[in-house]
């Protein structure tokens, strides 16, 4: 007895979803009312990415490029020193957890070698409720954004940042 079995082709989809979370935490207080009419969106930023996670750094680049900002990213400390000593950054996205090289001790070679970008770096965790790590962000006055993302409060920070630069020049 012969069967003959209908050619099939096989397909999968993989969707990958990234919660964007409206409780999130961040150290960055909204700008003071002030006679600027800026907003973070007024100006395109250089915006470098440092994440070892790719679906993290995926989501900020997409994000922030269809607001207009030049994004570079990188996926650990090494590359991301390398990176800094050619090019300059508006403002530095910074996992504060990697393999190797944690956040703070790369921030702490950033600043030493390049202290201008000290009031630069937004550090990105998912460990607001390490206190270690709340130490660290509290005694340095770095601002945060906590994962999964507020995409708005995302924004505020940089916002803060870029209105300070605009402040300085």
């Amino acid at each position: 007895m012969h069967h003959e079995y209908p050619a099939f082709s096989a397909t999968a989809t993989f969707v990958l979803e990234l919660p964007i979370n409206t409780a999130s935490e961040i150290t960055a207080k909204p700008p003071a009312e002030s006679g600027s009419t800026h907003t973070a969106s007024d100006r395109t930023a250089s915006i470098l990415v440092i994440d070892d996670e790719p679906a993290v750094r995926s989501l900020l680049r997409i994000i922030l490029t269809q607001d207009g900002h030049r994004v570079a990213e990188c996926e650990n400390p090494e590359k991301a020193l390398e990176k800094l000593k050619d090019n300059t950054y508006d403002i530095i996205f910074l996992d504060i957890r990697m393999p190797g090289m944690s956040g703070t001790e790369l921030y702490n070679k950033i600043i030493t070698s390049r202290p201008e970008l000290t009031g630069h770096v937004v550090f990105i965790t998912g460990d607001t409720s390490d206190a270690k790590v709340r130490d660290y962000l509290d005694n340095h006055d770095i601002p945060y954004v906590a994962k999964p993302f507020d995409m708005a409060l995302l924004k505020i920070a940089m916002k803060t940042i870029l209105d300070r630069m605009d402040t300085d020049n």
